[in-house]
């Protein structure tokens, strides 16, 4: 089954109504949207840059459009998005958050029998927003573009080809024009949904931990970089918990570059991975593969084009095309009319790649960045297990990039596949299947929480929706997640495995880990340890961009497949079944989030120990293996993370050298923190 959500292809009956409490009802009900098409229009009318729109009757004046079909060859077969009912919607970094996490419950509270929650920690990527300052004027060559395609139609200008834009597309992309408010002046900016996405997830966090995320400001601390994406998003954020009094409110908060963006004052990381050429090798071999070029060249004939058109235009339509479909989830972009759905999957695996190597399991040195966070959390816990007196602050948020939040994964060692993704394996079972997907690791608002509870330590990564506790920037997230060693494939993803089952199933994928809005968070509870990484709506304690958030799933091991992904398994089933998938992992407002649960002993959880902790990464309980249902012993953790996050630090940055160390060696660390602290207790 493809990982797409066929029910937010239809048109929706909506009318105007208030900020529901979780993205994952935008479909429904949503406070920007106020004309929605009652059923699936033939010619679903648009909304212009001035937010009105074209009537009907316009588009019965566009026979010039619908006469160009008559001229076409009668055995000709269209491509018509405008009607279709199941569309993919899986883009990667650029994933809109609710279709990487569909059917989350966003009121019920997370509860565990016997156990207290005590301490809340989360890491979150912000929400959708505008094209960046260098994408701008790339994007705004479109409209050149556009006009050569109506050309080509209004001229008949084909080679025998059966696949068409039909006509009802095409008038879309008749009536697209570049929208002037997206400028210099406001690149970068949090759009309309990504700013009310962040305050639905903090609702939803709200709502799974009420005892914890109160109305007391007191009670949190935020981190984020002092830049306007990133503090639009803690408005957001802190409206979502506090409502109409957050403005007037003393809340705590710091900036903190270095914590957040350690990739940016990593000389070593830059030599080794950020800025060597290699680390895009694997990307490269995929897209020099004749499938590719064949891809480019039915792109090309659908446009009408006697030509191959540069991959450059195909990659620009396709950025405007998810960024289109990340700033409305209802909307048509005409530009993804482009695309069939094999297409959008290619694309997908190539920045998978790309990821996988830059902040996962394709680059060892994403671990040693990615710990940090995973560090941060534990002691963080460990102060909370080692008191009897609640201690300040209970709830801990960070917002960052996409990066990070992909790094702290990779250092946990979640959606770690069994063979690695390559340019060469994308057909192989693995890959089609893999863990390491970014759609779905690091999409939009993707996020990474862990909730300490007294007693218990549960241990998950799944979809659940909680309020963020800490929010970053995708590059940020995808950092973490690849510290924490999440969303790890089994195999590297490359440029030859596109086809290879584990990079078609990978972990690593940036829509699901670190997309607009994605979280990574940690909860200390009073009794229960429980970590999860899944598709809940906690409230971020930390945000991240998908590069932080990838780097620390790979630090904690998550996410890894079997075999590497290479520019050469596209193909194999390893790639195509892959874990580390950047669609999963790391979409718009990816999170990751841990909770520390400390508790009695229940025979119906077959609990053993006091403390239990659960990872939670964009809602969803993480899986970990020797964990039953996401929850893990404490001891379990210390095992697994102890060594990893003792020895974590940033020496290496700087050339110093010191003892290289695994996404295990992080997690026994983590554990060791909480161990001492349950003994104290």
């Amino acid at each position: 089954m493809d990982r797409t959500d066929t029910h937010f292809a239809r048109a929706y009956s909506c009318e105007r109504s208030v900020v529901v409490p979780s993205p994952t009802a935008q479909a429904q009900s949503s406070q920007y949207l106020c004309h929605c098409a009652r059923g699936p229009p033939r010619f679903p009318r648009i909304l212009t840059t001035d937010n009105t729109f074209y009537p009907e009757s316009l588009r019965a004046k566009m026979t010039w459009l619908y006469l160009l079909l008559a001229v076409a060859v009668t055995s000709a077969q269209e491509i018509c998005l405008s009607v279709q009912e199941d569309p993919y919607l899986l883009f990667g970094t650029k994933t809109a958050y609710i279709f990487a996490n569909k059917d989350i419950p966003t009121t019920k509270a997370h509860e565990v029998p016997g156990c207290q929650p005590i301490a809340f920690w989360l890491l979150n990527r912000h929400g959708s927003h505008n094209p960046e300052a260098d994408e701008i004027a790339e994007l705004e060559k479109l409209s050149d573009l556009k006009n050569n395609i109506l050309t080509n139609y209004k001229n008949g200008n084909f080679r025998t080809t059966n696949q068409r834009i039909c006509s009802s597309d095409l008038s879309l992309l008749e009536n697209w024009s570049w929208n002037s408010r997206i400028n210099q002046t406001y690149a970068g900016d949090l759009t309309v949904d990504g700013y009310m996405t962040t305050q639905q997830l903090a609702q939803t966090w709200k709502h799974k931990f009420p005892g914890l995320l109160t109305a007391n400001q007191h009670n949190y601390l935020f981190k984020f970089v002092n830049d306007k994406r990133s503090s639009n998003t803690f408005k957001a954020f802190t409206e979502g918990l506090f409502g109409d009094q957050a403005e007037g409110l003393d809340i705590p908060r710091e900036n903190d570059e270095k914590f957040l963006e350690p990739y940016k004052f990593c000389p070593a990381w830059a030599k080794e991975v950020g800025d060597n050429t290699d680390t895009l090798s694997q990307r490269a071999i995929f897209e020099s593969k004749m499938e590719y070029k064949e891809m480019i060249s039915n792109i090309s004939l659908r446009l009408g084009f006697n030509y191959d058109i540069q991959k450059e235009i195909v990659q620009r339509m396709y950025q405007i095309c998810r960024y289109n479909k990340a700033w409305d989830v209802v909307k048509i972009s005409p530009w993804c009319a482009a695309f069939t759905r094999e297409d959008l999957k290619r694309l997908e695996y190539a920045e998978d790649l790309e990821m996988y190597y830059k902040y996962g399991y394709g680059s060892p040195r994403n671990q040693d960045l990615g710990c940090t966070l995973v560090k941060d959390m534990m002691t963080f816990f460990e102060k909370h297990a080692a008191s009897d007196e609640p201690q300040q602050p209970r709830v801990k948020i960070q917002f960052s990039e996409a990066s990070l939040l992909l790094l702290t994964l990779t250092a946990l060692g979640a959606h770690r596949d069994s063979a690695p993704l390559t340019g060469d394996n994308y057909h192989s079972a693995p890959v089609q299947a893999r863990q390491w997907s970014t759609s779905t690791m690091s999409p939009f608002n993707a996020n990474f929480a862990g909730v300490l509870y007294n007693g218990l330590l549960e241990l998950e990564i799944g979809k659940f929706s909680f309020s963020p506790e800490e929010f970053s920037e995708a590059s940020l997230l995808l950092l973490t997640l690849t510290a924490l060693g999440a969303h790890r494939d089994s195999a590297p993803l490359t440029g030859d495995n596109y086809h290879s089952a584990p990079v078609q199933a990978r972990q690593w994928s940036t829509s699901t880990m670190s997309p607009f809005n994605a979280n990574f968070a940690g909860v200390l509870y009073n009794g229960l340890l429980e970590l999860e990484i899944g598709k809940f709506s906690f409230s971020p304690e930390e945000f991240s961009e998908a590069s932080l958030l990838l780097l620390t799933l790979t630090a904690l091991g998550a996410h890894r497949d079997s075999a590497p992904l290479t520019g050469d398994n596209y193909h194999s089933a390893p790639v195509q079944a892959r874990q580390w998938s950047t669609s999963t992992m790391s979409p718009f407002n990816a999170n990751f989030a841990g909770v520390l649960y400390k508790c009695t002993q229940n025979g119906n959880f077959q609990v053993n120990e006091q403390f239990q902790v659960l990872f939670l990464e964009n809602e969803r309980p993480m899986r970990l293996d020797g964990c039953r249902v996401g929850l893990c012993d404490l001891s379990l953790v210390k095992n697994k993370l102890g060594e990893l996050t003792k020895n974590c630090n940033l020496d290496f940055c700087n050339g110093t050298t010191r003892l290289n160390i695994n996404s295990y060696t992080l997690v026994f660390v983590a554990i060791s923190f909480v161990v001492r602290a349950v003994i104290r207790i």
